[in-house]
């Protein structure tokens, strides 16, 4: 077990420390940089926290992704915390099946990667669910629980509420395991749930008042981004691709051992396996309802299987060849993500127009060195917000606007230059010129075509222009 997991950690820092950003780790990293109350996308805390990281230690990659460092530090800790309070001393020699389990599942392995809003989300949530699990077995048992429990608890979820807004679906999870067990329903109306409301409203003022000042965009885009209008053939295919996606990437081994699992081998009095059913079918079954009318998304599912992962651990450990399976998957599909990301994507061996996401992670420092510093001077527009993070990161500036269809963070930072300014702008084969820019911008002209090829394989090119705004 120790050198499966010596494998991952060396995946995992081969990652950190070499991979460059992708499009939306540099996207948040931006809003570090312009601290706001909240932002479009997503609530704050993580770009709050980024932007503290920022300030300390520098713009690098180990910067960027420290963040990650942490929060993959708390959830394994508070894990081992977790196995300890179920199982008793035996818990601990689950602890690193347990760590190599998660890292195993491609969605974890992901999001515990990527400097994304996820991270923090997922190791606060377990903080939560750790912490609301004392107190909830304490007041079975005899009636009261520990103030302190009650507050870690309390505060985490609604930090992680803060961070993730899909983070909701764990607080709606428990409360719906409480109001189903009848030695816990009176807390919904004792002061225990008053408390809980005030640390949410509190939690919440800055993301509630930002989206009073900007028309309430952040909820708007919620709303709207999954909005689709395909027929209804395809509509019922969505909920088959959800399905199909999610356990592809929870891993099917892992799924297969939690199908199995109808039992709990540690402490019989405990609440933990209904918070883990109610944490798990409570968002599985709202979005499987979702998919059918709009599109959603395996990840946003993360927080289903938190809990998961203790309840079938001591099983697991007893079915040997079971873990040749699951880390076979796990150990391909991480070796596959880190040179997907360090090296090239590896679609540009069988196509010339795959993962256009991910041929946006190269070649910026080509771009940079391109033109004179004076050129980067200007204002600078890109024809994406994808382009824009990549450029601001490379540039060291937020200060990127985007001529494009799609609503992004630029949109409501974005100020128009005067009128007969120059200006820089950059486009490429996937957002080329458009309307916006033809609309916005005259006398294009262009500056530099700056093609970006690794391992001999041509990724893509961008293409520096100046203008005049019009």
């Amino acid at each position: 077990m120790i050198w499966v997991l010596a494998a991952y950690a060396g995946l995992r820092l081969c990652f950190w420390f070499w991979a460059p950003p992708n499009p939306d780790e540099a996207y948040y990293w931006l809003w570090g940089q312009r601290g706001q109350f909240s932002y479009y996308d997503h609530p704050p805390l993580f770009a709050w926290l980024q932007g503290i990281v920022t300030a300390i230690a520098g713009q690098s990659l180990g910067g960027l992704r420290f963040l990650n460092l942490i929060t993959n530090g708390v959830l394994f800790f508070t894990y081992g915390a977790l196995l300890r309070y179920l199982y008793g001393y035996g818990g601990r020699r689950c602890w690193l099946p347990l760590i190599t389990l998660v890292l195993a599942s491609p969605v974890f392995w992901v999001m515990l990667s990527l400097a994304w809003h996820d991270h923090l989300a997922i190791a606060l949530t377990i903080v939560s669910g750790y912490f609301l699990l004392c107190y909830l077995d304490a007041y079975r048992e005899w009636g009261h629980g520990s103030f302190w429990h009650l507050t870690g608890g309390l505060v985490a979820i609604a930090l992680a509420t803060i961070t993730k807004y899909n983070m909701a679906f764990f607080a709606l999870a428990v409360l719906g395991m409480v109001a189903s067990d009848r030695r816990l329903r009176r807390l919904l109306w004792t002061w225990p749930m008053i408390y809980g409301l005030v640390i949410g409203a509190i939690a919440w003022s800055p993301v509630l008042w930002w989206n009073f000042q900007n028309n309430w965009a952040s909820f708007s885009f919620y709303v709207t981004r999954s909005a689709n209008s395909g027929s209804i053939g395809m509509r019922l295919t969505e909920p088959l691709s959800f399905v199909g996606i999610s356990l592809v990437m929870f891993s099917p081994v892992t799924a297969m051992a939690w199908s199995r699992v109808h039992f709990f081998d540690g402490r019989r009095d405990t609440c933990y396996p209904a918070i883990a059913q109610w944490g798990f079918w409570l968002p599985t079954l709202t979005l499987l309802v979702v998919s059918a009318a709009s599109t959603a998304y395996y990840y946003w599912n993360v927080m289903a299987y938190l809990l998961v992962f203790p309840l079938i651990i001591p099983w697991l450990m007893r079915q040997k060849r079971w873990w040749w399976a699951i880390h076979s998957w796990g150990m391909l599909f991480a070796l596959l993500f880190t040179l997907n990301h360090c090296w090239l994507p590896l679609s540009a061996f069988f196509t010339a127009e795959g993962d256009r996401d991910g041929r946006l992670h190269f070649g910026w420092a080509e771009v940079v060195a391109a033109l004179p510093a004076e050129e980067w001077q200007r204002p600078l527009f890109t024809t994406d917000y994808r382009t824009a993070a990549l450029l601001g990161y490379a540039l060291k500036t937020p200060d990127i606007g985007t001529l494009s269809q799609r609503i992004s963070q630029f949109t409501l930072w974005q100020r128009s230059p005067k009128s007969g300014s120059l200006i820089t702008l950059l486009a490429d084969d996937w957002h080329p010129l458009n309307d916006q820019v033809a609309a916005k911008v005259a006398d294009l002209r262009v500056l530099k075509a700056v093609p970006i090829v690794r391992s001999g394989i041509m990724l893509k090119t961008y293409t520096l222009y100046q203008g005049r705004w019009r």
